[in-house]
C-alpha cells in the first residue's frame, strides 16, 4: 500500500476588538479620624516604579477608589486635608482583576501619621481562582521553565506529559477547554490540535516575562469567556524609572529525572535554555520598555534500532540485513534516500517579547506589547517493538505566533474608567516530512525473520 504524505501549511490570521480579562486592579479604601470618617480629603495614590499617580478625593462616608493600576506594586497612598497632618500608606501591593483595600487613619495637624500596608488579604474577586505574583514565579524551582509549573501549584490543576512536551488540565478538563490568556488577549489553538491548548508546542511567552499569573475555575465575571472549565492568564512585567537586566542558561538531562512509578529510567536527552531581559527608561517618568528573548533547544539521540542492534527498544523481525535491502532497493530502483533509524530528535523554540508603556497623564495610559515564538516538534512514527520505521517516516512539526496587542487605559473620573484593546494574532502551523514532500509512505508488513509475511492476519508489524 502507498499513500503520498503532503506537507500541510495551515494559517490563522484573527482580530480582537476586546480584551476578555480585566489585566488591571483597583484600589478602594477608607479615611478615618478619631470621630469617624474623613470626606472631602484629597488622596494621591503614586505607583513607585514608574512614578505615575492617580487621584481621588474621599465620599461622605470617608471611601475613595481608583481603577486601572498597574498590578503589583510598591504604591504609596498620601491622604492630605486642612485641619490634619499629612497621612500616608506606604507599601501597597495588589493584584490583578481584584479590588484591595487599604484604610488611612488622619490625625491633628501637628502629628505625622504613617501606615504600612499590603493590601493583598481583603480583596474583592469575581470568581473561585488564585493569583500568583512574583515572589512565587521567581522562587519555584521550574523544571519545565513554563507556566504549567506555576498553575500546577493550585490543587485543582493536573499537568501530565505528552507527545506536545505538556497538558494542562483544570478540574479534569480537556486541556482544550481552557482560556489561556497574555495580558487579557487569549492565545489559545486556534486548529486544536496541541495538548497544551497553545498554538505553539511550548509556552507562547517565556515564564521570564510574568509578573503575575492567575488561575481560574469558571470565573463568572461578565467579561470572561471563551472557557468551559478553566482560565489561565498571565499578566507581563514592565519597565520602569530603573534599569534592569538579567541573563540566564539553564541546563537539563536525564540525570536530573528520577525513575517513573514502574521504576523505569528516563531516556536520554538534553535540554539547554538561553535568555535575557531588559528594562528601563525611555523618558523618565514618561516612556518605559521591557524587552525579553529566550531559546530553547531540546535533542534526543536515536532510542530504537532493528533486532540485534543493541538499542534500548528493538524491533520484531527487522533486522539489519532488512533496512539494507530496502534501502539499496530504493536507491537503486526509484532514486531515493529514504533515510535511517538512528537520526537524532532536534526540538527548537524561540520567543521574543516586548512591551512599551507610555503614561500620557494622570488619567490616560497607553501600552503596547509585541510577541513572536517558533517551535518545531520532530514526530517520530512506527516505534518498536511493534513497529519500524526510518526518519523519512517522520515529520516536523513547525508552528508559530505573532501577537500584537495596542491598549489604553483612562481614568474620566471617579465612577468611571475604560480600557480599550485591539490585537492582532497570527498562527502558523506547517507539518512536514522530514526527507521532504516528495516522499511517498511504505509499509511493509512482515511476521518472519526473512522479512516475508504469513498470512495477512497475523502480518501486524509494519516497516515503514
Amino acid at each position: 500500500m502507498k499513500k503520498i504524505l503532503l506537507s500541510l501549511s495551515l494559517v490563522i490570521v484573527s482580530l480582537f476588538a476586546v480584551s476578555q480579562v480585566d489585566v488591571r486592579s483597583s484600589l478602594k479604601g477608607s479615611v478615618t479620624d478619631s470621630s469617624g470618617p474623613v470626606s472631602g480629603a484629597d488622596v494621591v495614590v503614586v505607583f513607585t516604579p514608574t512614578g505615575s499617580t492617580d487621584r481621588a478625593v474621599t465620599n461622605a462616608a470617608g471611601a475613595f477608589v481608583v481603577n486601572n493600576l498597574a498590578p503589583g506594586g510598591p504604591y504609596t497612598v498620601t491622604v492630605t486635608k486642612a485641619g490634619y497632618a499629612e497621612a500616608k500608606a506606604m507599601d501597597v501591593f495588589t493584584k490583578f482583576s481584584e479590588t484591595s483595600s487599604v484604610s488611612v487613619f488622619m490625625a491633628a495637624e501637628f502629628e505625622e501619621v504613617v501606615v504600612s500596608a499590603q493590601a493583598l488579604e481583603s480583596t474583592i474577586r469575581f470568581g473561585n481562582g488564585t493569583v500568583f505574583g512574583e515572589d512565587v514565579i521567581d522562587g519555584l524551582p521550574s523544571t519545565d521553565r513554563g507556566i504549567q509549573d506555576i498553575a500546577s501549584l493550585d490543587p485543582r490543576v493536573s499537568v501530565g506529559q505528552s507527545e506536545d512536551f505538556f497538558s494542562l488540565s483544570i478540574g479534569g478538563s480537556n486541556p482544550r477547554t481552557n482560556d489561556i490568556t497574555i495580558d487579557g488577549v487569549s492565545v489559545n489553538d486556534a486548529f486544536g490540535l496541541n495538548d497544551s491548548g497553545q498554538p505553539t508546542l511550548r509556552n507562547s511567552f517565556s515564564i521570564e516575562t510574568v509578573k503575575q499569573l492567575s488561575v481560574d475555575v469558571v470565573p463568572f465575571d461578565a467579561s470572561r469567556g471563551g472557557f468551559t472549565t478553566g482560565s489561565v492568564n498571565a499578566v507581563t512585567k514592565s519597565g520602569t524609572n530603573e534599569f534592569e537586566g538579567d541573563f540566564y542558561v539553564f541546563n537539563r538531562d536525564q540525570g536530573m529525572v528520577g525513575s517513573d512509578a514502574f521504576g523505569n529510567d528516563p531516556d536520554v536527552f538534553n535540554e539547554d535554555t538561553l535568555g535575557f531581559s531588559a528594562g528601563g527608561p525611555i523618558i523618565k517618568d514618561k516612556l518605559f520598555f521591557y524587552l525579553n528573548f529566550e531559546s530553547f533547544e531540546q535533542t534526543y539521540p536515536s532510542f530504537y534500532g532493528p533486532v540485534g542492534s543493541g538499542a534500548t527498544d528493538e524491533a520484531y523481525y527487522v533486522t539489519q540485513a532488512l533496512v539494507d535491502r530496502v534501502r539499496a532497493s530504493a536507491s537503486s530502483l526509484y532514486g531515493l534516500d529514504i533515510g535511517n533509524y538512528d537520526s537524532e530528535q532536534n526540538n527548537q523554540s524561540e520567543n521574543t517579547f516586548l512591551k512599551l508603556n507610555y503614561l500620557i497623564n494622570d488619567n490616560h495610559e497607553a501600552e503596547m506589547s509585541y510577541i513572536d515564538t517558533t517551535s518545531n516538534l520532530v514526530k517520530v512514527r512506527g516505534n518498536p517493538p511493534f513497529g519500524f520505521a526510518l526518519d523519512s517516516q517522520w515529520y516536523d512539526d513547525r508552528q508559530g505566533l505573532e501577537v500584537v496587542t495596542t491598549k489604553l487605559f483612562s481614568d474620566w473620573n471617579d465612577k468611571l474608567s475604560t480600557q480599550v484593546t485591539y490585537s492582532t494574532r497570527t498562527q502558523t502551523d506547517n507539518q512536514d516530512p522530514v526527507r521532504g514532500d516528495d516522499m511517498p509512505s511504505v509499509s511493509i508488513v512482515i511476521n518472519n525473520g526473512d522479512g516475508s509475511c504469513t498470512g495477512s492476519s497475523n502480518c501486524t508489524n509494519p516497516f515503514r
